[in-house]
């Protein structure tokens, strides 16, 4: 009994801890009354339901959408599982979004281009790619985890050879990435990609990596219905995201 009793009271305090962090960060009335009833219509223990395998967690981790708390790759694939419904929403397609997996692969290819070409750990990247050079998609977007502690947007644009590039923290892009990604798309297309800044929020904190690189990304493909966000506007959009995982659930 205390075994099962005391891991639900952790995850209870978890929750109750969040709320009092967002009440903090959020002052909008209509936000906050959202977010009470999303709290009581999800439970406090279980999965998340109704998203791909790489974006289902235990709801309790939904918590850190409601704090300051770093987003884990999960987190951000639910993000993208979200724009995912927004471009299907606004008739927009041609756009594969791969999570935040998808490019550690990308750079273990790059080291060994051979062995890429035929071990079957790979053979959804080689798909994914053999899909846009088909022309079954124009663009592969995604967020790229480097540097075991930050995210940033990625969009490769097939049908121009540009790589968009964008970086939450620096105006300048990391070396490694740009020499992986165009080793890579040279393998699958024989051409040389050129690299462009997509243009992103800098953040003005240790922690929005993540949701400002899904916005980047968003902001590319659907700029009417997602403009950049503000630095300081940070904890209402984590909070939006929130609300659309619940109501997804």
């Amino acid at each position: 009994y205390w075994e099962a009793l005391i891991p639900l009271r952790d995850t209870q305090d978890k929750w109750r801890k969040a709320w009092s962090i967002l009440k903090k960060a959020v002052s909008d009335p209509k936000l906050l009354s959202s977010a009470a009833m999303a709290l009581n219509d999800i439970p406090w223990a279980g999965c998340v339901q109704g998203f791909p395998r790489n974006a289902t967690e235990e709801t309790r981790t939904l918590t850190r959408f409601l704090t300051s708390e770093w987003l884990m790759g999960e987190h951000i694939n639910q993000i993208l599982a979200l724009l995912y419904d927004d471009l299907v929403q606004c008739g927009i397609s041609g756009v594969k979004i791969e999570g935040t997996y998808f490019y550690h692969a990308i750079a273990e290819a790059a080291r060994d281009l051979q062995a890429y070409a035929s071990d079957k750990r790979y053979r959804t990247h080689r798909e994914a790619a053999h899909a846009v050079e088909m022309g079954v998609y124009d663009y592969l977007a995604l967020v790229a985890h480097i540097n075991s502690n930050h995210y940033i947007a990625l969009v490769l644009d097939f049908r121009k050879s540009i790589i968009w590039y964008a970086d939450s923290l620096s105006n300048k892009h990391s070396a490694d990435v740009e020499r992986n990604l165009k080793q890579w798309t040279y393998f699958h297309t024989g051409r040389n990609f050129q690299l462009q800044a997509l243009p992103i929020t800098q953040q003005a904190d240790t922690y929005s990596c993540g949701l400002l690189s899904c916005n980047a990304i968003a902001n590319f493909f659907i700029p009417a219905s997602q403009p950049l966000i503000k630095a300081d506007r940070v904890a209402v959009e984590r909070l939006k995201v929130f609300l659309a995982i619940v109501q997804r659930h």
